[in-house]
């Protein structure tokens, strides 16, 4: 290719670009699951979902979680943190956690939109850990959706 200018230049990329064969991209709703209890003595965060979408359609995504926590041994100073992080494909992510100290069941959810760029994609961790010394943190009936709403 030999640059002539720069909207032929523009042009001939433009004609370059619409010959690359690439990979799809979908809007589908997403739905990442586990339901199951899981327990952990560990002040490091644990893993209790971690999923990343295939690539994506331009456009507007809602991002929502729910989960359930508690203390299953309850001592004085301690608690469950879980903690919720959302990636985009290019690094931009938040994260958001959440304590509780006590033996009955907290629900931990929100919400969070997305702007996506065609063929980004959206990683969503979910963990969580012990705070304090003593004591057995739990987590169950995790859920995480992920759907187009623009």
């Amino acid at each position: 290719m030999t640059l002539k200018g720069p909207q032929a230049d523009v042009d001939a990329i433009d004609d370059l670009v619409s010959t690359i064969t690439g990979g799809s991209t979908t809007s589908q709703p997403f739905v990442y699951e586990s339901f199951a209890t899981s327990t952990t003595t560990s002040n490091t965060h644990q893993t209790k979902l971690d999923n990343t979408t295939p690539p994506l359609d331009e456009g507007t995504y809602q991002v929502s979680w729910v989960c359930s926590t508690k203390m299953a041994a309850v001592v004085t100073n301690t608690g469950v943190e879980a903690k919720i992080r959302l990636e985009r494909s290019d690094g931009q992510f938040v994260e958001q956690d959440d304590a509780w100290d006590r033996a009955n069941r907290h629900a931990y959810n929100g919400s969070q939109p997305f702007q996506i760029a065609a063929g980004q994609t959206i990683r969503s961790l979910l963990t969580f850990a012990r705070l304090g010394a003593s004591g057995t943190a739990e987590i169950s009936g995790a859920r995480i959706t992920i759907d187009k709403i623009d």
